[in-house]
């Protein structure tokens, strides 16, 4: 005799966004029977194959859990009767647990903020993603999580006399935000700029709102509306260079420069000529990113993905140095002793140094007076494509950013003295 015991979704018909949970009992010779379960969610994040919420997070966690063992508890009981050999049916078989408490979920754990951040900074740090082939943690939010838990119990300590260990989600109120915004600001003016205001603010309240969706008692974010114009980005001044400046650079002579110094150089250059590329995304490119005359990569920043066209001068550069990589990488950064993250991390913070101390040297050859870095190809990129006629659209897909994004972060006006001109001569 076979049997089986399957979870199955569909679209809730009364809300179609939700998933409409059952679960299906068969027995050979008879007629399958189905439960509804009193549990639900998205329906996208139901995953009919794999019977679970495919969503990352506590809650599905918990909900996956909540299944496994609920199917675990009537397996038991049929593999029993089996053993006994006693007969019964799938209808039987689906009402065997009805008078036991099975599908309540545990109540919430009542816990204190600081614990609920120690617990997600682990879950962060356990935590991998894969992005163009290599396998990444998600450590540099855990550590600036961190930060945040050391800064709450400093302000606690100092404003209130008291342990940050001791607040719960229903203590983080409105007026312990407002005494948390003027305590950072304080800082700031000691230390003469604003002491990552907005960033602590949008972690803590990153922190309140996971907690609330699944369910920590006291966790909410209404709290945070009375600071609503400190949780804005303020605006940026990008740094982005004239192209004509750019054109300097990448003529300039390189007589004055080692070998090594060249790379350097070329790295920069490189970011420009693939399409405004970060310089992690440039240290982290492998050759699985270039197929058919394209470079398509995910973002080491985001979780979007840029699609450029391989230009002439980007694979100049790259064809230049491919001997010299190591492994699949495309240039020669990361090399075989690098192997944990926090290796890398060191070997392409050194990278970047040079790079911009190189760039530094380079500022005074071509006399601009502003500073360049190795960032300001991807602005310079961004606003030369926009200068020559491509749509915003086209732009955000080239360097892997929303519309938004380019607009407010990269691009910049570099023409005003020829604007300036040109208007005299109009009016």
């Amino acid at each position: 005799m076979s049997y089986s015991l399957n979870i199955k979704g569909k679209e809730n018909p009364k809300d179609k966004q939700l998933v409409k949970l059952e679960m299906v009992f068969f027995q050979t010779g008879y007629a399958r029977v189905s439960k509804v379960l009193d549990i639900t969610g998205a329906y996208k994040d139901w995953d009919n194959e794999t019977q679970t919420f495919k969503s990352k997070g506590a809650e599905s966690a918990a909900k996956n859990k909540l299944l496994l063992d609920m199917k675990m508890q009537y397996l038991r009981i049929v593999e029993e009767w089996e053993m006994a050999r006693q007969p019964w049916s799938p209808v039987q078989w689906s009402h065997c647990l009805d008078n036991v408490k099975i599908q309540k979920r545990e109540e919430p754990k009542v816990i204190t903020v600081d614990k609920w951040m120690q617990d997600y900074i682990e879950a962060c740090r356990k935590t991998e993603r894969v992005k163009n082939g290599n396998i990444l943690s998600c450590s540099t939010n855990a550590k600036h999580l961190n930060y945040l838990r050391l800064e709450l119990d400093r302000f606690t300590n100092e404003w209130y006399n008291k342990s940050f260990s001791a607040y719960f989600f229903q203590d983080i109120t409105e007026q312990f935000v407002k005494d948390f915004v003027a305590f950072i600001e304080k800082q700031g003016l000691e230390k003469g700029n604003k002491s990552g205001l907005c960033s602590k603010l949008r972690m803590l309240k990153g922190i309140c709102s996971n907690a609330r969706k699944v369910d920590v008692p006291g966790a909410k974010v209404s709290q945070f509306a009375c600071v609503k114009e400190k949780l804005a980005w303020g605006s940026v001044t990008p740094k982005t260079i004239p192209f004509a400046v750019f054109q300097q650079i990448e003529n300039i002579d390189r007589d004055y420069f080692t070998e090594e110094e060249q790379f350097y150089l070329d790295l920069f250059l490189f970011s420009f000529y693939a399409g405004g590329m970060g310089d992690k995304d440039v240290c982290y490119l492998t050759w699985e990113c270039i197929a058919d005359g394209m470079l398509i990569y995910e973002r080491m920043k985001t979780r979007k993905q840029a699609k450029m066209v391989l230009t002439d001068k980007a694979l100049n550069i790259i064809n230049k140095y491919k001997d010299k990589s190591y492994g699949n990488f495309v240039f020669p950064i990361l090399q075989e002793k690098h192997v944990t993250e926090k290796q890398k991390d060191a070997r392409i913070g050194l990278i970047e140094r040079k790079v911009n101390s190189i760039l530094e040297r380079v500022r005074g050859m071509v006399m601009y007076k502003e500073k360049i870095t190795w960032y300001s190809a991807r602005g310079t990129f961004i606003t030369k494509m926009d200068e020559a006629g491509f749509s915003a659209l086209t732009i955000a897909e080239f360097a892997g950013n929303s519309v938004q994004a380019i607009q407010k972060h990269y691009f910049r006006n570099t023409k005003k003295d020829e604007i300036r001109r040109t208007i005299n001569n109009i009016i």
